[in-house]
């Protein structure tokens, strides 16, 4: 179809064409979609491929045509007649497409397809707009719409999609390559903001009665009769099993239960996860460019570096993969980085760890307990009596998992603590400086604690300070020590040695 319009067949046969391969946007498979965007390229125009090379040659696709003729530069000789023949196919324009094709593309793409209700849709409309973008960067019309281009592609890098995800951050990557100065300072700006979780893309999406909030599976109902309902209305071909997963369900179950605001909370879910999945598409899109944008990411590292550094150890392990990418590309000196930022560092951990979001805090449990791992007492002074709160916080998060991390933080801790405290590993103004911050928390908020874990993790410590510290450096906290200790007493003995003493005979 992308051959006989670029060929220059009647507008009344191009736009029945063009239809046509609008009509398989709701396919999903992913060879169909990269098929129809070359298509689509043809029929745009400006692609770097000639009919002679389409008819007579090896042509299978425009990707691997461009592959080939790249790799002939590089490894041929100059004045050599084949490269000459491909150079010229590269850089020249084969079919030029009529302004009617081009405007037909570009509005459905932008208009109808790219903020679609339908994730397929949506897939479909960035396929093909990053084909364009691949095939057709030269055409004037493309290079006029960059900055419309950026906002699309920004705007799918929070979709649900993972290969939506994927297109939306190579999409990102070109624009940055074919965009001016100022095009390239705003998108590093834009997607810093969303890897920051500061600025969230504004997406033009209509929610519709089947458009997909959340996916299969991620909120089931546990009312065998509500779940009964929904799969008795669920149209033909749904999974059901009581799990919802569109608007229509989401409010049709709301309304049942009679609490129709819940509809509100359960948007805000969806856009918690949008927000995540933003976040990893802009890491993605990052990572792609950080090597190329060189001297301009200069500006951004102090900001960057503690978000980059918590994020490694995020929950999703495509988050963490996508963000250890863009730690490799912009830290040339990791170790070097962390001591030279450590003080932005602590602060990003030490707030993040009191998010209201699980996975931030959970994150940033892992991450301080790396950073802990053999800090001197001067680099962690300022942060000892946060460092403790954060991690009695943590074990007694409602979160599994983060209770899991806030463990491994404890244990890091609570060894930190008993090195600084011993009087052969550290100087007498140390130890007493580090008793000074950290005991009172431990018997205040540790041995006072309703949590059994961690009135166990405060007593241990408190006994390892105890036995390690210096007589001088300890004597000035012995009576606080004695009187939380003994008040501590009747709630942490057992309650049966308390029943015999009541009735046991004299």
């Amino acid at each position: 179809a992308g051959y006989v319009v670029a060929g220059g067949c009647s507008p009344s046969d191009a736009n029945a064409l063009i239809d046509a391969l609008f009509k398989l946007s709701r396919s999903k498979s992913e060879e169909t979609q990269l098929a129809v965007g070359e298509a689509l390229c043809f029929a745009f125009g400006g692609v770097g491929v000639r009919a002679h090379t389409v008819l007579y040659g090896s042509f299978v696709n425009l990707a691997g045509t461009e592959k080939m003729s790249l790799a002939g530069l590089e490894t041929a000789t100059p004045g050599d007649g084949a490269v000459s023949m491909d150079t010229d196919e590269l850089d020249g324009v084969g079919f030029e497409g009529t302004d009617a094709a081009r405007t037909k593309i570009l509005d459905a793409i932008f208009q109808k397809y790219l903020y679609s209700s339908r994730s397929e849709e949506r897939c479909a409309a960035c396929t093909w707009l990053l084909a364009l973008v691949l095939h057709t960067r030269r055409h004037p019309k493309l290079l006029s719409m960059l900055p419309e281009i950026q906002e699309a592609f920004g705007s799918l890098l929070g979709d649900q999609n993972e290969l939506t995800q994927e297109m939306a951050s190579r999409g990102v990557s070109v624009v940055y390559e074919l965009g001016t100065e100022d095009q390239r300072k705003e998108l590093l700006g834009s997607l810093m903001g969303v890897l920051s979780g500061e600025s969230q893309r504004k997406r033009r999406v209509k929610l519709d009665d089947d458009t997909q909030v959340f996916q299969e599976g991620t909120i089931r109902v546990d009312d065998k009769e509500l779940a009964k309902k929904k799969d008795g209305d669920a149209p033909a071909g749904s999974t059901g099993g009581g799990s919802l997963s569109t608007y229509k369900e989401l409010c049709s179950i709301v309304t049942d239960i009679g609490q129709p605001d819940l509809i509100y909370k359960f948007m805000d879910l969806a856009n918690y996860q949008a927000m995540l999945n933003s976040s990893k598409g802009a890491a993605y899109g990052f990572a792609s460019i950080a090597k190329r944008a060189g001297d301009a990411l200069a500006p951004h590292l102090a900001k960057l570096l503690p978000k980059l550094y918590r994020m490694q150890h995020d929950p999703s392990p495509n988050m963490r993969e996508a963000v250890k990418g863009i730690w490799q590309a912009v830290v040339d000196d990791p170790k070097g980085a962390v001591e030279k930022h450590f003080g932005a560092v602590m602060e990003e951990l030490l707030t993040e760890c009191g998010s209201r979001m699980w996975r931030a805090r959970q994150s940033s449990a892992s991450a301080l307990a790396e950073l802990l791992s053999g800090r001197r007492f001067v680099e962690v002074e300022p942060y000892l009596e946060r460092v403790w709160e954060a991690s009695l916080r943590s074990i007694d998060d409602i979160k599994e998992t983060v209770r899991l991390a806030g463990k491994t933080l404890c244990r890091a801790s609570r060894g930190l603590t008993i090195r600084l405290c011993d009087s052969h590993h550290s100087s007498p103004a140390e130890t007493r400086s580090t008793i000074e911050k950290t005991l009172p928390m431990l018997l205040n908020k540790g041995l006072n604690s309703s949590v059994r874990e961690v009135q166990a993790l405060a007593m241990d410590v408190v006994m390892n300070v105890a036995k390690h510290a210096g007589s001088k450096e300890l004597g000035p906290h012995i009576p606080t020590m004695v009187t939380c200790l003994l008040e501590a007493l009747s709630g942490m003995e057992d309650s049966r040695l308390n029943y015999i003493e009541q009735h046991a005979p004299a």
